[in-house]
């Protein structure tokens, strides 16, 4: 079992300054070094790698030092975050802290990519 740190690129657009937060390549068992996430306008999070039986869930904290409280984190339609397979979706919520989590057994190789876009 590995404590798995984001790995941040700076994303050049047209319409504001993005950042890419990828935790990855992960396995069932490992753990995620949140990351702080204030002020970002929009966050999509994109699951990919082998599942196996693993459940991925997005949690976010908004204490203001590093989270011990994290909780589940929404889809635009109010349903809390569960990649069972690939797959893209939208977070509603913006939160000072924000990480996935890995549940369930047989996950390899994986990587939970989060998009963020700030305002200009």
């Amino acid at each position: 079992m590995a404590v798995i740190a984001p790995t941040i690129t700076t994303l050049e657009t047209l319409y504001g300054h993005a950042h890419q937060v990828s935790w990855g390549p992960f396995a069932a068992g490992d753990t995620f070094t949140p990351y702080p996430n204030p002020g970002s306008a929009d966050r999509s999070i994109h699951v990919f790698g082998t599942f196996g039986a693993s459940t991925i869930t997005v949690v976010g904290s908004n204490e203001t030092a590093t989270p011990t409280s994290m909780v589940a984190l929404h889809d635009p339609s109010g349903t809390a975050i569960s990649i069972t397979a690939a797959g893209i979706t939208q977070i509603s919520e913006v939160t000072n802290w924000i990480a996935p989590v890995c549940t369930g057994g047989a996950a390899s190789g994986m990587t939970a990519a989060l998009v963020i876009r700030r305002p200009l």
